[in-house]
């Protein structure tokens, strides 16, 4: 069977109780981008949450409802073997919904768009996302990743004009990755996807991408709906040690943070394939 093309992407949106912003952020931008709405896909908690989003959202925005069957509020924090639980469901569907290595780019139901480093003090929002999500896949397929993303701080004086191909972050909330069908695919915990997913498939691949000169333009954990309903410092806290104790030669711990919340951090670690940290783009 022949490799889905980067331009055949689709987009996956895992969402709750964002009914009332969705369509006014994250589908307004992706269709301000020249996104097809048929490549879109909410995917929601139940049924409920299903009929309240086709009753609130406009239905030239997106092409599909998936209803994926879990309860956001459950959240406890799991040990290695044990079911996935919380927004970890929705995430798994993601990745199982369509045949491996169909490209998928994941954004969450907040964004704004992204935008491109311009100089140490200022960003230019990035206007063809269509362009650069193909791209995005391009990219990651010269190399031979299976997830690549864009920088997570929202700061160009600590952006840089280059590519990562090794161990970093790749944010949850703009993401494309081809599945692979298996392990490194799935998660487990009820935060942190995106740090677990991360180790994972570079574990796996050996490689990741990141544009380290692009970021995003999101309401990230303000107001009401997503994560933001169940992420508690204690939550936040149980997840991130978990990280760090099953994969303690790619993650450690930050408990110097001022805002009390326990942040994991990723060692800077070479892709064993192309034997670098970062190139110059």
């Amino acid at each position: 069977m022949t490799r889905p093309a980067p331009d055949d992407y689709v987009v996956a949106i895992p969402t709750w109780h964002r009914a009332d912003v969705i369509g006014r952020r994250t589908l307004t931008a992706l269709a301000a981008g020249g996104i097809d709405p048929d490549r879109i896909h909410l995917f929601v908690a139940d049924t409920v949450e299903a009929a309240d989003y086709r009753r609130l959202v406009d239905p030239c925005l997106y092409g599909d409802i998936v209803t994926v069957g879990y309860d956001p509020y459950d959240v406890d924090v799991v040990t290695p073997g044990d079911r996935p639980v919380g927004a970890a469901v929705a995430r798994n569907a993601i990745a199982r919904h369509w045949p491996t290595d169909t490209p998928v780019m994941s954004v969450d139901d907040d964004l704004a768009g992204i935008a491109l480093k311009t100089d140490d003090k200022t960003r230019t929002p990035i206007d063809d996302l269509h362009r650069f999500i193909v791209d995005g896949f391009t990219t990651a397929d010269r190399y031979g990743a299976r997830l690549w993303g864009v920088y997570a701080a929202p700061n160009p004086y600590f952006q840089k004009h280059r590519i990562r191909l090794g161990l970093c972050y790749i944010p949850g909330a703009f993401h494309g990755m081809r599945p692979a069908g298996d392990a490194a695919d799935l998660v487990d915990l009820a935060h942190g996807h995106d740090f677990a997913i991360s180790i994972q498939r570079f574990v796996a691949d050996g490689v990741l991408v990141r544009y380290d000169d692009v970021s995003m333009l999101t309401e990230g954990y303000r107001g009401s709906g997503g994560i933001v309903e169940q992420r508690t410092p204690d939550l936040v806290d149980r997840c991130a040690r978990l990280i760090v104790d099953r994969w303690p030669d790619h993650a450690t711990l930050n408990l110097t943070k001022k805002s009390g919340w326990t942040e994991v951090r990723l060692r800077s670690l070479p892709s064993p394939i192309h034997g670098c940290v970062t190139i110059d783009r």
